[in-house]
């Protein structure tokens, strides 16, 4: 199986788990706003769905591409991947806050979506800290 595959049922399933979760929130008698829904699925496929690549990404250039399998080099594409795959949920993670609260979406249920739908991390936590947005605030004050 290659690498591609993989990445693919990973992707498959993200998506099954999270319709699984979603139909057990139904069943007892959770269900949040029609908004706040397709905003979690603009988020998954906006922000989730490229993370893997681009953490693992670094990784296959340089063993498939570059036939190169020194394991310190390895390390070092692996941070590298992490750290791409970092910047990119800091950035559009702000973008898709932004985005939501245009559409109408009320940004309590939002958070409490994202954070169960592993989009975002918790309130005070240090990766939600690092998001764009808060970075800027913090500088401006």
């Amino acid at each position: 199986m290659t690498k591609i595959h993989v990445l693919i049922i990973m992707c498959v399933a993200y998506v099954v788990l999270s319709m699984y979760l979603r139909k057990k929130q139904r069943e007892l008698g959770y269900r949040p706003a029609q908004e706040t829904r397709k905003a979690i699925w603009v988020g998954i496929a906006w922000i989730q769905v490229p993370l893997i690549p681009f953490m693992v990404g670094p990784l296959f250039v340089q063993q498939e591409i570059l036939s190169n399998e020194s394991p310190i080099i390895s390390g070092l594409c692996l941070l590298g991947g992490f750290v791409i795959a970092w910047a990119w949920w800091s950035v559009n993670v702000s973008l898709w806050r932004q985005w939501a609260e245009k559409k109408g979406v009320y940004i309590d249920e939002l958070q409490y979506e994202g954070e169960s739908s592993n989009i975002l991390w918790p309130r005070g936590h240090f990766f939600e800290r690092t998001e764009y947005d808060n970075i800027i605030r913090r500088q401006n004050k």
